[in-house]
């Protein structure tokens, strides 16, 4: 099954230090294992390397897990066409989301694809359009 993995999941994962760590490494890595496509909107690029520059208040290591996800093979990066934003600034606005959050959910719902994050907005108000859950809910159901 497709999957859209958020930025807090790939932002957790990169960062030993953060509460969700351990779930975003091991459903990331079990989410290699299965060969499924994972998907994300470019934005991903871009919140993750304001994030981690952002959080560990070093901007060379923002760019540098930016460039990790932008070469990484396991996933594809979905271009921000005109039917990606116009689909996002619907689901945003009916659903009362951020710009970010909304992309990732539109992204999901554009392609089929379900949501794996650790955003509580994304998970609940997101569950209305795409299945949705965090890497928690999917280590301990095994998918």
């Amino acid at each position: 099954m497709v999957t859209v993995a958020d930025a807090s999941v790939w932002i957790s994962n990169f960062l030993p230090d953060d509460v969700n760590y351990e779930a975003s490494f091991e459903w990331l890595r079990m989410q290699a294992g299965r060969r499924e496509p994972l998907i994300a909107p470019r934005i991903l690029l871009v919140e993750v390397a304001a994030g981690i520059s952002r959080r560990s208040r070093d901007a060379a290591a923002g760019l540098q897990y930016m460039e990790r996800l932008r070469t990484n093979p396991a996933l594809i990066l979905v271009s921000l066409t005109d039917e990606l934003v116009e689909q996002t600034a619907k689901i945003g606005a009916d659903l009362h989301l951020r710009a970010g959050d909304a992309f990732y959910l539109a992204t999901a719902a554009l392609h089929g694809a379900r949501l794996v994050t650790w955003d509580r907005e994304q998970l609940t108000r997101g569950a209305a359009l795409v299945s949705t859950a965090t890497p928690t809910d999917d280590l301990a159901a095994g998918t």
